[in-house]
């Protein structure tokens, strides 16, 4: 489908003669990314050589992994509305400033929409361990009845 889409959109930019250079970028890509498969194994031993590979997770506890959870989900969505929030609070300021009524609406969405998801991940990063230990109360009192 990839390749398919990649073609055709190739296709628009090239003429009659030269259909078949529409399929050269995305073969090319598509054996690469075979070639690098194929490779995977050889780079990972150069790259984890000196390395040992042995993880001792005995002492983790399941309150440390759902720590680990929450804590990751909030970085999640901290990390990925950020720039959009503050450029569009940015784009938001600046129209508003100028007064137009109109464009500032749609963008006060968009920003909004950016604000909920980074407050959502605040609120799941910080309290992360209490989250972790209500989720273990509520697995512990359902496992009880």
């Amino acid at each position: 489908m990839a390749l398919s889409f990649a073609a055709s959109d190739a296709k628009q930019s090239f003429h009659p003669p030269h259909y078949w250079m529409a399929y050269l970028v995305p073969v090319a890509l598509l054996v690469f990314a075979l070639f690098e498969w194929w490779l995977a194994p050889v780079i990972a031993r150069l790259v984890t050589r000196h390395h040992d590979g042995e993880v001792a997770v005995g002492a983790l506890s399941r309150l440390d992994l759902y720590s680990f959870a929450f804590v990751f989900l909030g970085l999640y969505f901290i990390l990925t509305s950020i720039a959009p929030a503050l450029n569009w609070l940015h784009y938001y300021l600046r129209t508003s400033a100028v007064g137009s009524q109109s464009e500032s609406q749609p963008s006060f969405y968009n920003l909004a929409s950016h604000l909920v998801t980074l407050t959502a991940g605040v609120l799941t990063l910080l309290p992360a361990r209490r989250w972790a230990r209500r989720l273990l109360t509520w697995e512990r009192r359902d496992e009880t009845v």
